[in-house]
């Protein structure tokens, strides 16, 4: 519930806030990580007698909220943040076992865009 408040205030924020343009991206998202398998499929060779063993990081999802400050130029610039999250469970008999992997990312945007030439193509 709190995490839903949360996002409602950030949602109302964006709307009493004067930029350009605001984005608010959601996709799926696949890692692969060699140090990660390698990990897991230890974990599961040490562990015969688990009977369902750990999956693989691999799905997940992300977030991402961008906003690019109004300017008279050509370039334009902005900031980015963005949240991944991957998730591999296995539950056994008497034992769960939850791995959870979260990103944050703050990023930076230079935004480019010229109406008078190319009307909808921008570059970021």
């Amino acid at each position: 519930m709190i995490r839903f408040i949360n996002v409602l205030v950030l949602i109302f924020s964006f709307c009493t806030i004067k930029a350009q343009e605001f984005k608010i991206e959601l996709s799926y998202k696949y890692i692969y990580s060699d140090q990660w398998d390698k990990i897991i499929q230890t974990y599961n060779f040490s562990r015969p007698f688990n009977i369902k063993n750990q999956p693989l990081l691999n799905n997940g999802f992300n977030g991402s909220v961008s906003r690019i400050f109004k300017t008279n130029s050509h370039f334009s610039q902005g900031l980015n943040f963005s949240y991944s999250h991957f998730r591999s469970s296995a539950e056994n008999q008497n034992f769960t076992n939850d791995l959870k992997l979260h990103f944050l990312n703050l990023g930076y945007i230079l935004h480019y865009q010229n109406k008078e030439k190319n009307n909808h193509f921008y570059s970021d």
